[in-house]
């Protein structure tokens, strides 16, 4: 879909099966909530092509989610990236040249995951990213990246010549850590 607030975002369908698609030029806003493309529980997204969106690429939402042989690139935002999943498995998959242009601060690049609980990102290839190839924070466990490649993202910077988004390869923060309270929340 061309031009479309959002490429394909359909109200919580579950267990799709996505092949062979190229999403494009959606006009979406750059949060990262409002992805070009986002999933849900028991996704199979395979050889697709998520490019030249104003926000986000591919959202990766829900449980027992699997991404092979994507490609996410030239995105305003982020490439792919996502929330709260269990059992997910992205394998193959190419994330490049996201966030060049976007003014807001952090989030971009590659790929920005959070709240993970198994994860595997295997032969994963993420490369000149305006900021790092793909970020692991906030409680992320039982998490496993290899055979990988982490090339050419690059640091943003504010005008002021601080850091906007760091152009490290693989940046993992505030992960493996429980904090629970007294009363056993966490």
């Amino acid at each position: 879909a061309d031009g479309e607030d959002a490429a394909f975002v359909p109200d919580e369908a579950t267990h799709l099966f996505v092949s062979g698609l190229v999403f494009r030029n959606a006009e979406n806003a750059e949060g990262n909530h409002n992805a070009a493309v986002r999933t849900d529980d028991g996704w199979r997204l395979q050889d697709c092509v998520v490019e030249d969106n104003a926000g986000g690429g591919l959202g990766i939402f829900g449980d027992d989610v699997e991404v092979c042989r994507v490609t996410a690139e030239d995105n305003g935002r982020f490439g792919m990236g996502g929330s709260g999943s269990s059992r997910l498995v992205v394998r193959d998959c190419t994330t490049r040249r996201n966030n060049l242009t976007s003014i807001m601060d952090g989030d971009g690049g590659g790929g920005k995951f959070t709240r993970l609980d198994g994860a595997l990102f295997e032969r994963i290839e993420a490369s000149e990213n305006g900021g790092a190839g793909l970020w692991f924070d906030i409680n992320n466990i039982n998490l496993v990246v290899r055979d990988s490649t982490f090339r050419g993202n690059v640091t943003r910077r504010r005008d002021d010549g601080t850091v906007r988004a760091t152009g490290l390869g693989l940046f993992i923060e505030i992960s493996g850590v429980v904090v629970r309270e007294s009363d056993g929340e966490r």
